[in-house]
């Protein structure tokens, strides 16, 4: 029997074949104010104001901004091509009339990078590390804002300020993974938050120095008392009507200031208005200003007024105070 061997070829055509992902379409969005809103820094004394560095909540964060997409945002998202920007758009100065009180933002509490004037921003696609910023369980990104005032010349008024600041944020989230980790599509941010603040600034007189003594000399005959000046330097805040006068002294009788002697003998003088000689300086009658914020130095006049008799010899004392009202 013969058999006839044959080969069978059997082909399997095998077709090319390619895998596609599609990233979700997102819709990302940012909170239209920090929180919180408004951002409060407290209430401070002028003069506290100068040296800059207050900060709402000390060295820790002072307000957040949320940014958030239609997909849960996750640590590998924000790790490839995401990137977040926010520019200011106002000056970047608390209000209160025509007076300002400067202030700069960042995003960490070394305040480096910092933005210090309108339209500086921080971020951007080689700027922000969005791994170092909070993701939220609710699959939100939480930006942190870390502010604080600049060093000022002069002891700012009394008063509320405030500001509205705006920061326009921008940027783009990776909404898709593929295979390595590629992102697959990206969503694009923009928006804009508004800052709003605010700093009481309560108000604030002090003397810098006073003349710790007025020194009339020797002399023979009262006649030859020449006028003294008694040293003042004072400092308030700026805008503030206050009222400077000397108080009745130890040796007060009968509308008149006295320096007396061991003895009990007694000189008349009288400390007067620097611009009016004939105006006792008193609480009834006392110099009215408009004070600068800056130190302010003054001269008052200590006369002894003539028609007195020169009493026995002696060293003749007096102490009188000087009172700021405010």
């Amino acid at each position: 029997m013969n058999f006839l061997h044959g080969k069978c070829l059997c082909v399997l055509s095998m077709g090319t074949g390619f895998l596609w992902g599609f990233p979700a379409m997102a819709n990302c969005s940012v909170t239209a104010a920090t929180s919180p809103s408004p951002i409060a820094y407290g209430i401070y004394a002028s003069k506290a104001v100068v040296p800059g560095d207050l900060s709402p909540n000390a060295a820790g964060v002072d307000a957040t901004f949320n940014v958030s997409c239609s997909v849960v945002l996750n640590l590998s998202l924000l790790g490839t091509s995401s990137w977040l920007r926010y520019t200011a758009m106002q000056p970047m100065v608390l209000t209160k009339g025509s007076e300002t009180i400067p202030y700069v933002i960042a995003s960490n509490a070394t305040f480096n990078p910092v933005i210090s004037s309108v339209g500086q921003a921080i971020g951007g696609p080689t700027g922000f590390q969005l791994l170092s910023l909070i993701v939220l369980a609710s699959g939100q990104i939480q930006v942190p804002l870390h502010i604080k005032t600049l060093p000022m010349l002069y002891w700012p008024g009394a008063g509320t300020y405030t500001s509205n600041q705006v920061l326009s944020v921008d940027g783009t989230i990776c909404t898709g993974l593929g295979i390595g980790g590629i992102c697959l599509g990206t969503s694009p941010v923009n928006g804009s938050v508004t800052a709003s603040m605010n700093l009481v600034v309560s108000k604030m007189c002090e003397f810098a120095t006073t003349s710790s003594l007025v020194d009339f000399g020797s002399v023979s005959f009262l006649e030859q008392a020449s006028t003294m000046q008694l040293q003042v330097s004072l400092r308030c805040n700026a805008q503030e009507d206050y009222l400077l006068y000397a108080d009745n002294g130890n040796h007060y009788l009968n509308g008149d200031r006295y320096m007396v002697s061991a003895g009990g003998e007694r000189i008349r003088y009288q400390v007067v208005n620097p611009g009016n000689n004939s105006q006792v300086l008193e609480q009834a009658s006392p110099l009215s200003r408009i004070a600068t914020g800056y130190t302010e130095n003054l001269q008052i006049p200590v006369v002894i007024p003539s028609g007195q008799a020169t009493p026995h010899a002696g060293i003749y004392t007096d102490n009188v105070r000087m009172v700021i009202e405010y």
